[in-house]
């Protein structure tokens, strides 16, 4: 038996629920949410304990994680909520629209030239990403946090590619004559 706890084991369980629930709908809970947490009931329900103005310390929490042990620290990639929502039967889906788009136009077969599909992506680069620890299931392989609004000033990048692998020294000649005129 260890040393007395200062939250009752019905406490110490919701807020076990509570990490897992948040975590579970992609709403992590931070380490420092835990122990604001925790102060807030200590604050309440004022009790002797240790901690300086109520608030529980780094190795407070690792003791609580060591008895809650399918609670683990992890890195969240944060998603925009539209992206976390997508599926892969509605990406499926999607491609199955374009082909019998392209079956009621008359012109599949263009799917059988690969100058005729193109790739365009763009991605986004933070300037200042938001990282950290989160608090999740340990299980979870993967951790996506969403995001709750628009994140912070970033780079984007667009680029398209065809399927038919054209040669570099086309692009070459071309983004030379495009860097010439835009500097």
């Amino acid at each position: 038996m260890g040393p007395k706890t200062y939250l009752s084991e019905e406490e110490e369980i919701r807020i076990k629920n509570w990490i897992l629930a948040k975590a579970a709908v992609g709403f992590p809970v931070r380490p420092d949410d835990i122990r604001d947490s925790v102060q807030n009931v200590l604050k309440q329900f004022t009790r002797d304990t240790p901690f300086i103005n109520c608030r529980p310390g780094i190795k407070w929490l690792n003791l609580f994680l060591n008895c809650h042990k399918e609670i683990g620290k992890r890195n969240a990639e944060i998603v925009s909520k539209a992206r976390a929502l997508v599926t892969k039967d509605q990406i499926k889906n999607w491609f199955d629209g374009v082909k019998n788009f392209l079956i009621n136009e008359n012109c599949v077969d263009i799917l059988d030239d690969g100058r005729c599909i193109l790739n365009c992506d763009e991605t986004g680069m933070n300037t200042c990403p938001k990282t950290g620890k989160v608090l999740c299931l340990k299980q979870m392989p993967n951790f996506y946090e969403v995001a709750n609004g628009p994140e912070k000033e970033c780079t984007t990048v667009l680029c398209s590619f065809s399927a038919d692998g054209f040669k570099h020294k086309k692009f070459k000649s071309l983004f030379l004559c495009f860097i010439k005129l835009t500097f």
